[in-house]
């Protein structure tokens, strides 16, 4: 076989390959100043198509989310006009037209039916370890998280308020983003006012033209951050829906299996371009990020998300509300998405209209197990794909219908009021003047011989009059109270007359089913919310801020802790509650429940029993109008009665295995030690004036073990006289 490659073969080898061009200036790869971390120049191309190709992949999805938010919305002032002094329907609503007018918003009165139901207060939360030596360290997360939660202001989460929003998302739309972070001091909004003073001393000191010039510069950068800097210590967010962008090859509702997540940020161009901005030879900004929007003023409609409208290079500051270019500069914003990549645990931030090289990028800040800073809420799940359609957008058809009933009927109030037939031998005026009536009316007419007024006014035939059973609205109802669980009992509807008791339980059971599992899947993404947040705390958090928010008992020995320390360190549940009402009625019936609980124990540890049903019922009714020292007084009370107790017992014989003769277990002198089913056997076997006997001595305080033995003797003595009697 001959070694020599073919002509042709040999000839292409020989050739020099094509080499691409290579544009000497724009240098493929940067480092990032701020982090340090290396960014190729294609990688802002790799995202941006990422982006477009996750929105294409949801926008049936957004679609009707932005349809359920928009019906959830509706009300009726979009067909009514307000004058001075007086309201009214504007004037086509009163015109036979295809505009509805007298409209009821179904989806607005179930979601808040279901709201109340759904979510009334924050869930407690349990941090749980198998390490015994971790357990108080545990014990201090598990407090400062259920601290923070509950707090409205810094270092607290406000959570009742983020969580109320996403639960109500999630009705809607069917998903409802949290958000959770931490702040660093050193990039809080404390640190920066901490500057701006510093900075300011610097200025009221500087000696030369050079030096004002910077430190002016540096106090302009820093006042542009102040708008978007926050507190430090950990945050929490609602997220819409919109603003949160998924890798569209993710099929878990939690997204658990997504290799990365972006949120949608609108920073104001000023502060990308005071913080992240480059500077000239002269110290000088270059304004490098360019505006994608603009915060709206006194004028115009918005025709964009929220308040904001499309930027255009070429307006000017009248037609955004603002009398002059400041005044627009200082409104106009820049949409950016803040990538989390799961793969490489990097964080990018990429301005909307220039994805040429990300405006800033750092490694995982955070070093959380699961790496997201977010978490759905999710009601409903889907065969394939991870976005499923929420209740709401399942009966919209019938929330039309409904609205068509309604206006329907006041189409027909409308006619019969306003439209009739008339002989054009009556005059008109007249007949006008009769029909509209407005006071004493008289009207004289001329009726024609064989005929009556009856057949001289004719009112206009209604075709709904004739067919009402297709104007029926229970139809709908109950097509939408199958989807969406919300029953009569739920809309304070009262029930008919023959509705029977099972039927009202199945009513309430089936309710409570849907109800369940809902909340299940809300503390469920709360508990994982506030496990993170804890996590974030065991990282950063200062002892002073632990002691502010536990006290120093509680705080001893707080020692952040580094991620590798935390990892499988303690797990996080959330306890159910959020749906019962800390209500001073609710308090109530818990001290009594729980005081009946503890009174069957009482006679096994009297005073520990006693000491806390007071402590319960001074707890929760604290509003009686009791003496200041009753409560005080009723312990000392016990106390008294207790070391009587304890001084006879004392004093009682021994029985023969050594027991007291007054032990809690005997029942007579010298007897055995009997067991509680015993005593409660030989109870129940008294006389019945024998048992009020032995609640009287009871209640006086004498113990059991003395109480019982007295009344048996007496029982005892009754029978032997009887039976004395009767031998006599």
């Amino acid at each position: 076989m001959s070694d020599t490659l073919p002509a042709p073969i040999e000839r292409a080898l020989d050739a020099e390959a094509p080499l691409a061009p290579v544009d000497a200036g724009a240098p493929m790869y940067r480092i990032d100043e701020n982090s340090k971390v290396p960014v190729s120049r294609e990688h802002g191309k790799l995202w941006k198509g990422r982006i477009a190709a996750a929105r294409s992949a949801r926008k049936v999805h957004e679609e009707a989310w932005d349809e359920a938010i928009r019906y959830y919305n509706n009300n009726q002032l979009e067909h009514r006009e307000g004058r001075d002094s007086m309201s009214g329907n504007r004037y086509y609503s009163k015109r036979r037209n295809n505009k509805w007018s007298e409209t009821e918003n179904i989806v607005y009165a179930n979601v808040r039916a279901m709201m109340p139901a759904l979510y009334a207060k924050n869930p407690q939360v349990e941090f749980t370890t198998p390490n015994e030596d971790l357990k108080p360290f545990v014990q201090q997360i598990e407090d400062v998280v259920n601290a923070l939660a509950s707090r409205k202001h810094a270092p607290g989460l406000n959570l009742k308020t983020h969580a109320k929003q996403a639960v109500l998302s999630t009705e809607l739309c069917n998903i409802g983003w949290m958000e959770w972070g931490y702040t660093p001091r050193p990039q809080s909004i404390l640190a920066a006012q901490d500057e701006i003073v510093k900075l300011s001393n610097e200025l009221e000191n500087a000696k030369d033209t050079k030096t004002i010039r910077e430190v002016e510069g540096k106090l302009l950068a820093l006042e542009e951050e102040l708008d978007v800097l926050t507190p430090p210590g950990p945050f929490v967010k609602y997220r819409t829906p919109q603003d949160v962008l998924c890798d569209a090859d993710a099929s878990m509702p939690d997204y658990s299996d997504a290799k990365w997540l972006a949120i949608r940020e609108i920073y104001p161009t000023a502060y990308l371009n005071a913080r992240y901005g480059k500077k000239d030879e002269n110290g000088q900004v270059m304004s490098i990020y360019e505006p994608t929007h603009v915060l709206m003023g006194e004028a115009s409609d918005t025709d964009d998300i929220k308040n904001f409208k499309l930027f255009e290079t070429d307006a000017s500051a009248h037609q955004y509300g603002y009398e002059n270019k400041a005044q627009l500069e200082k409104a106009q914003r820049t949409m950016c998405w803040r990538v989390w990549d799961k793969v490489t645990r990097r964080v990018y931030l990429f301005t909307d209209n220039k994805w040429d090289w990300p405006v800033w990028v750092e490694n995982d800040p955070y070093l959380l197990p699961g790496f997201f800073p977010l978490h759905p809420i999710v009601f409903n799940t889907t065969v394939i794909g991870a976005l499923a359609p929420s209740n709401v957008t399942y009966y919209l058809d019938q929330q039309d219908a409904i609205n068509e009933i309604h206006d329907e009927f006041r189409r027909a109030r409308q006619d019969i009021k306003e439209n009739i037939l008339y002989n054009s031998k009556f005059n008109r005026d007249g007949v006008i003047a009769w029909v509209t009536g407005g006071g004493p009316n008289a009207v004289g007419v001329d009726v024609p011989d064989g005929m009556n007024m009856r057949d001289m006014i004719v009112e206009k035939p209604n075709s709904m009059l004739k067919a009402m059973q297709l104007f029926d609205l229970q139809r709908p109802f109950q097509s939408i109270d199958r989807v969406s669980g919300v029953s009569d009992v739920m809309r304070n509807v009262q029930f008919k007359t023959n509705t029977t008791n099972k039927a009202i339980e199945n009513y309430n059971s089936g309710t409570a089913l849907r109800l369940d599992e809902k909340i299940d899947a809300i503390e469920d993404a709360l508990g994982t919310v506030l496990f993170n947040v804890g996590y974030l705390c065991a990282q950063f958090m200062e002892a002073e801020t632990v002691s502010a928010l536990i006290g120093a008992k509680r705080a001893a020995d707080w020692q952040p802790r580094t991620p590798a320390e935390l990892r499988d360190m303690f797990q996080c549940q959330a306890v159910g509650g959020s749906t019962q009402k800390p209500t001073s009625a609710g308090k109530k019936q818990q001290a009594l429940e729980m005081s009946e609980i503890l009174g069957k124990l009482a006679q096994f540890a009297p005073s520990v029993v006693i000491e806390t049903i007071l402590t319960v019922l001074e707890d929760a009714f604290d509003e009686l109008n009791l003496p200041s020292d009753a409560f005080e007084r009723m312990r000392e009370e016990v106390v008294v009665a207790m070391q009587r107790g304890n001084s006879t017992q004392g004093a009682g014989s021994s029985s023969p295995d050594g027991a007291s003769a007054g032990g809690p277990t005997a029942a007579t002198p010298g007897a055995a030690p009997m067991q509680l089913e015993e005593l409660a056997a030989m109870i129940d076997a008294l006389p019945a004036q024998a048992k009020v006997a032995l609640g009287q001595i009871l209640a006086q305080g004498v113990p059991v073990a003395e109480a019982l033995p007295e009344v048996l003797s007496m029982v005892q003595q009754g029978n032997t006289t009887a039976e004395t009697g009767m031998m006599q």
